[in-house]
């Protein structure tokens, strides 16, 4: 009970320091929004227009299959893929995923290219830093031999070649990035219709903050 409350009230100081950075601030239909899912977890990366901020959030992969469990029960089926996009309420523009085996190359590259030390040294999380690295050292990542690697994240209406000029995009663009890891305050005993209206705004507002 203490652990439920306690997620509640850190949900609640989230959203409001959220609306407080972004009240004055909208966003343009025109952000490109990226929907993953691997192993371990549920990705939304949306880039705002001008491109002057990637917002990436995680939210565990627990998580979403608990969602679509709830769904199936109401009748409702999905996918993975399906259930991330409905939970955020954007219109997904490219989609990945990856298993195990993928996913875990992919995490070796990142924890490679940005080495181990700087996760303690800046005090990130393991996959804040891997999003961090993966934006700095986007024009590395999007050279041979990785589309090889890279077209084994295609998931659906997105090919490698869509993952290789989104990643050298990200190289020109350089956008600053806000990360947001929605289980560290997402409550996951929240019913499927609870869930979805707290992820769908937070998300509303984090976007705005994103635009400021």
């Amino acid at each position: 009970m203490k652990g439920s409350i306690l997620r509640m009230l850190l949900s609640i100081i989230v959203v409001v320091l959220i609306i407080g950075l972004g009240q004055s601030c909208g966003f343009s239909d025109a952000t490109v929004v990226w929907y993953g899912i691997t192993d371990q977890e549920g990705v939304m990366l949306a880039l705002e227009k001008d491109a002057s901020h990637l917002l990436a959030v995680r939210i565990p992969y627990s998580i979403v299959t608990s969602y679509r469990e709830q769904l199936a029960q109401q009748g409702i089926e999905s996918d993975d893929l399906g259930a991330v996009q409905y939970l955020f309420g954007l219109k997904g523009d490219h989609y990945f995923k990856a298993d195990a085996i993928a996913m875990n190359a992919v995490r070796d590259l990142l924890d490679s290219l940005g080495g181990r030390f700087s996760v303690i040294e800046k005090g990130y999380s393991i996959e804040e830093h891997r999003i961090r690295t993966l934006n700095e050292q986007a024009m590395v990542l999007s050279k041979n031999p990785l589309p090889d690697t890279l077209a084994a994240l295609a998931g659906p209406r997105t090919t490698g070649e869509d993952i290789t000029k989104a990643l050298r995009s990200l190289a020109k663009q350089r956008p600053e990035v806000m990360y947001f890891d929605v289980g560290a305050f997402l409550d996951p005993s929240l019913s499927s219709d609870d869930l979805k209206r707290w992820t769908t705004e937070w998300t509303t507002h984090a976007l705005r903050a994103a635009a400021r």
